[in-house]
């Protein structure tokens, strides 16, 4: 990490809290998300990581809004839409 750089320390986080996520620690992986979000509110992988979470805690609604916030946003690249498209379609079956 650098100062200043705000995309990569979110990224940083992003990615140890994926780590803990596939490892089954999930708080740690959540708090790390979060950490992110907090750096970057809008890091579109962040905020899907987040939504994968709360879809394995049973989170629908906070799952939903979370895929929200990614479509929502002009600027996130179209190559998470199939993301957010597959990650709501899972909720709702």
């Amino acid at each position: 990490e650098e100062a200043g750089e705000i995309s990569n320390s979110a990224r940083v986080r992003t990615l140890l809290g994926r780590l803990y996520y596939q490892r089954g620690q999930l708080q740690p992986a959540g708090d790390l998300y979060q950490e992110a979000l907090t750096i970057f509110p809008n890091h579109p992988q962040a905020l899907l990581n987040q939504a994968q979470l709360a879809i394995r805690r049973g989170d629908y609604e906070a799952a939903d809004r979370f895929y929200d916030r990614v479509a929502a946003d002009a600027s996130t690249p179209t190559v998470f839409a199939p993301l957010v498209l597959r990650g709501k379609a899972r909720i709702r079956l």
